[in-house]
């Protein structure tokens, strides 16, 4: 069921980047629906920034696609992302702790 968007466009802009906002479950539950959505975005919106906020489930597979999006798109991606401790932790676990800047 597609229903509403996951991503948000908000008004904001980041260094020139429109900003989308995602929030909820970023993880392998939603992550081929994510894919088809970020896809359909970089179809319009060549740069962008993603706003990562109360963010319910989080897991390695999400990550990976953040990832992958910044090694492929380097400067014309960015993002922001807010998480809970126990979050923090699974990042540090997997070491992407230094790709989002944890200690």
């Amino acid at each position: 069921m597609m229903g509403e968007s996951l991503f948000i466009k908000t008004n904001e802009k980041v260094n020139k980047k429109p900003v989308y906002r995602i929030e909820g479950d970023y993880s392998i539950n939603n992550i081929e629906r994510i894919k088809e959505e970020l896809k359909k975005i970089l179809e319009n919106d060549k740069k962008i920034h993603l706003d990562i906020k109360n963010i319910e489930n989080i897991d390695l597979t999400a990550i990976q696609l953040l990832y992958s999006l910044k090694k492929y798109l380097k400067e014309d991606f960015s993002f922001g992302i807010e998480l809970k401790e126990d979050q923090k932790q699974i990042l540090l676990n997997s070491g992407f702790g230094k790709f989002f800047n944890l200690k």
